[in-house]
């Protein structure tokens, strides 16, 4: 079966960190934007209304590399999410990152440089960023963004659409069923600093903003 090309959803510094952080073998169709950037040596699709007109989810799939405009907001990037939840949804974990094989990550998830997870439960659509640490017994809900450097103490739960750029000790202790987690299955190993990557599973739906090229 031929493997769906990829979409990268947004054209600014987080995409091109992403891009980084890819695996070279993953063919990569171009990105969307609401308008070209000059960041990223890809072709350019369009924006997001020509390309769900025009790329069957079928034949490509996305990653979502858009953080947020002129400032942190997460609710825009979630509604981006849900206008492709037609599309399965890529996760990314740099080969650099460290996942322990107790941890359960879902798709479309991107695990920055030197990024660790240790038995930890990430739903979909969550960034780890750089050498950002999410401890054993903590769970993530879909969408939240963890900023470089950050790291969270055991058994936390982190509810959805949040961004923490400091230490998240504060945050609850884990409850059963305080969050709802829909993970992907995992696939083959990546390396042997990476536990698992994993497959692709339905990602949301969103509109690009009138002007502005994601961060």
């Amino acid at each position: 079966m031929e493997m769906k090309k990829l979409i990268i959803i947004g054209g600014g510094g987080h995409a091109l960190s992403v891009l980084e952080a890819m695996d070279t073998s993953i063919e990569i169709a171009g990105y969307v934007d609401n308008i070209e950037s000059k960041k990223l040596i890809l072709p350019y699709l369009g924006n997001d209304e020509f390309v769900l007109s025009n790329f069957s989810p079928e034949e490509y799939r996305v990653h979502h590399a858009v953080v947020y405009t002129n400032d942190v907001n997460l609710s825009l990037r979630s509604r981006i999410i849900q206008q492709y939840e037609g599309y399965e949804s890529y996760t990314i974990i740099a080969r650099s990152a460290l996942v322990t094989s107790s941890s359960k990550i879902a798709g479309g998830c991107a695990l920055m440089e030197g990024a660790i997870v240790n038995g930890a439960i990430l739903a979909q659509n969550s960034v780890i960023n750089t050498k950002a640490v999410i401890e054993h017994g903590c769970i993530l809900g879909n969408n939240v963004f963890v900023g470089r450097g950050c790291s969270t103490d055991g058994r936390r739960v982190i509810h959805p659409a949040r961004h923490f750029f400091s230490r998240m000790s504060s945050t609850p202790k884990y409850r059963p069923h305080a969050i709802n987690v829909q993970l992907a299955p995992c696939q083959k190993p990546v390396s042997v600093h990476t536990a698992s990557r994993l497959k692709m599973c339905r990602a949301g739906e969103h509109r690009l903003p009138p002007s502005g090229i994601y961060r």
